[in-house]
């Protein structure tokens, strides 16, 4: 038989912001027309935006081989993050993620 163990509160968090906000970055994702962007890493950034977890300023270039323009690249991970993603693509979520998304050939 085990007991329940009750974990003390650390001291060390206290008067600390429990949610942490990243500097303004950029991800550059190769292969930016595959699979794998596709289904699973542009849903988890779009996850992570709308639990507003990402900074103000996020910016995604996809590089790829697949000739397509930046408004092109943004309809295909929008479609994708809908049949994908976890989380019900919000319109003024996704309207500030998809200010970020650049495709580069």
């Amino acid at each position: 038989m085990t007991a329940a163990v009750e974990l003390e509160p650390n001291p060390l968090f206290e008067g600390l912001r429990s949610a942490r906000v990243p500097a303004p970055c950029c991800v550059v994702i190769f292969g930016a027309s595959g699979d794998l962007t596709r289904r699973k890493l542009v849903p988890a950034l779009y996850a992570l935006a709308a639990e507003g977890t990402l900074p103000a300023g996020f910016t995604v270039i996809g590089a790829g081989r697949t000739h397509m323009s930046d408004e092109e690249f943004r309809n295909t991970m929008r479609d994708d993050v809908q049949r994908f993603g976890r989380l019900p693509v919000d319109d003024d979520v996704w309207s500030a993620f998809a200010q970020g998304l650049r495709y580069v050939t």
